[in-house]
């Protein structure tokens, strides 16, 4: 058996901390440099590794600290119990410190990645994330939880990457509109709101055909560039990465007071 892999920490990023931008070139380097030199194999193994989205779990800890939280009650990869079990999130918040146990006033982000096979993995992504808020707010119905989901507009092409070359493709508009319908309805929570919905979701949308990754944070732009459909009606208003992590410490303080507040 492989020894257990160590759970990382955060650790407090010296100024100036490195921007959206320059975490998502890394991880565009990260699916580049796998495809050249792995092929096919090496987009899969990389995906596995679960590396690259691990680039954006210090990025988000970093924005709830600039979003008050004191910087030793964040942490990452730390366990929440729940009905079946302790669930690993990539990012809490720990009310009087990260080495307190958690429980229903910890404040916790998880962050999933979606580079290519999209519209085949849409149903099971959902439901992914749809079942870990389920298992997290049935134990715990006043518990705080945010989610990052990172979808790359302009997947990484498998096919290409066989041959070892970087290519890419466009996902279909009705995809990413099924998405971008979807994570809106679940978030917003509301404590009486189902046990599936998020306190607050972020879609980052990002085209990583770019020289420099560029990220979509309104809907116009996608129908601009046709990765939404004409007129499709949708809105990200509350569903970026802009102002995430300020509304999430903005619902834990409006729950929770003295000790248990963060």
């Amino acid at each position: 058996m492989p020894p257990k892999k160590p759970r990382a920490h955060y650790v407090v990023t010296p100024a100036p901390q490195p921007s959206l931008t320059q975490v998502l070139s890394e991880i565009k380097n990260d699916f580049d440099t796998a495809a050249m030199t792995g092929g096919h194999t090496g987009l899969t193994s990389l995906t596995r590794s679960a590396r690259p989205i691990t680039r954006l779990h210090q990025h988000v800890a970093d924005l709830l600290v600039r979003a008050g939280i004191a910087p030793n009650c964040v942490d990452l990869e730390v366990s929440i119990s729940t009905l079946f079990g302790d669930k690993r999130q990539d990012v809490v918040a720990i009310p009087r410190g990260r080495n307190r146990p958690t429980g229903a006033s910890t404040l916790s982000v998880g962050l999933k990645g979606q580079m290519y096979g999209i519209q085949k993995n849409l149903d099971n992504h959902f439901s992914s994330v749809r079942a870990e808020l389920l298992n997290l707010h049935e134990m715990h119905g006043e518990i705080v939880c945010g989610h990052v989901h990172l979808v790359n507009v302009m997947e990484w092409d498998t096919k290409a990457a066989k041959q070892h070359r970087v290519a890419y493709k466009k996902l279909s508009p009705t995809t990413l509109a099924a998405m971008v319908h979807r994570y809106g309805i679940i978030s917003g929570r509301q404590v009486k709101q189902s046990h599936g919905f998020a306190e607050r979701l972020a879609l980052v949308l990002v085209d990583f055909s770019q020289r420099t990754p560029v990220v979509y944070t309104d809907v116009a732009d996608l129908e601009r560039d046709e990765f939404l459909p004409a007129g499709s009606g949708l809105s990200l208003i509350d569903l970026t990465l802009d102002g995430f992590a300020d509304d999430l410490v903005a619902v834990h303080r409006s729950r929770y007071f003295g000790a248990n507040r963060l």
